[in-house]
């Protein structure tokens, strides 16, 4: 018990100081392999939604996301009230994610009624993301606008091989210090390990590239936060997807 709550001090020590935490094995690389293997059929399968909708009632969804006319991403989104169809692995990365990443909030939450008040109102959820080959990216951008006087926290899982799945695709982020700092160049990241970090930090993906395997470069957000869509505004916004997706009206930009 002692290792876990020293190992949770340096953890969040290191956040407050720069903003981010590189997590070892956050899982191994043969539970990588299964999870990206689950989530690309369920993909298939899912439903596929042109936007972002974030309610409490929300099955897990499909959703091609971009900042321009340009497929660059597929991303699947799944929520913690549809645990009971998720598979083991599922289970048992995602929750461990959460768990850690609250672990490492929690004292922060005592110490701050504002900080206490924005994690209250978010719904948390998970990202799966396929950068498709050769125009996959991110532009530089932040998750969170404004910087709080704690971090909202993420994990980014890293699940696929470099060099091996994708030989291009840099996560590049700059940290409290203004630093900027290549994922797998300079931290040393591979597939299984995690960026625990700041949403507010900036930060972007460069252009993809698959490797030997056609794999690609895919990651796992998880612990991604926005505010809860009303019952009347998903309705709606089902309503309207339903027409889009009969018509074939293709996805707004990012």
């Amino acid at each position: 018990m002692t290792s876990i709550l020293s190992d949770l001090e340096l953890i969040r020590s290191e956040i407050l100081k720069k903003g981010y935490y590189v997590y070892k094995n956050l899982a191994s690389s043969q539970d990588c392999i299964s999870l990206r293997n689950i989530i690309l059929k369920k993909i298939q399968k899912s439903p596929k939604y042109n936007i972002r909708i974030n309610s409490q009632t929300i099955p897990d969804y499909t959703h091609k996301r971009s900042h321009d006319e340009t497929h660059r991403t597929t991303r699947y989104y799944s929520f913690f009230h549809n645990f009971s169809k998720w598979t083991d692995v599922e289970k048992k990365i995602l929750i461990k994610g959460i768990n850690i990443r609250n672990q490492v909030e929690l004292p922060l939450v005592k110490k701050n009624q504002t900080y206490k008040e924005k994690k209250s109102i978010l719904q948390d959820y998970n990202i799966f993301t396929k950068y498709e080959d050769l125009t996959g990216m991110l532009p530089p951008h932040r998750d969170w606008q404004s910087k709080l006087k704690y971090p909202l926290l993420q994990f980014n899982l890293i699940l696929s091989e470099q060099n091996v799945d994708f030989t291009l695709g840099e996560f590049i982020f700059e940290d409290y210090n203004l630093n900027k700092i290549k994922i797998h160049e300079d931290l040393k990241i591979r597939m299984g390990d995690a960026l625990l970090f700041d949403k507010y930090l900036l930060h972007s993906v460069d252009i993809t590239k698959n490797g030997t395997s056609n794999i690609g470069r895919c990651s796992l957000l998880i612990g991604a936060r926005a505010y809860k869509t009303s019952y009347f505004l998903e309705k709606k916004f089902l309503f309207k997807e339903k027409l889009k997706n009969f018509f074939n009206i293709p996805p707004k930009k990012l």
